[in-house]
């Protein structure tokens, strides 16, 4: 499993709790396409102004992570 909260990023943002708490629609989209290409994912296609991608790319990625169980 992949754990997300050993990532730089967990250090000023946890991502895996702001998910489970449903917080991580608080998140400006700049913010969330920072994550989503930190992750490696392609974000050219997505809507500039819609929140709902990115979540949605980015759920898929945290309930992979091991400190959600």
């Amino acid at each position: 499993t992949t754990e997300i909260y050993t990532l730089s990023l967990h250090d000023a943002l946890p991502i895996c709790d702001m998910y489970n708490k449903d917080r991580i629609k608080t998140l400006s989209i700049a913010m969330l396409k920072t994550v989503c290409e930190y992750f490696g994912v392609c974000t050219g296609g997505f809507h500039a102004r819609r929140k709902a991608e990115f979540l949605s790319v980015l759920g898929e990625i945290i309930k992979g992570c091991g400190c959600l169980l």
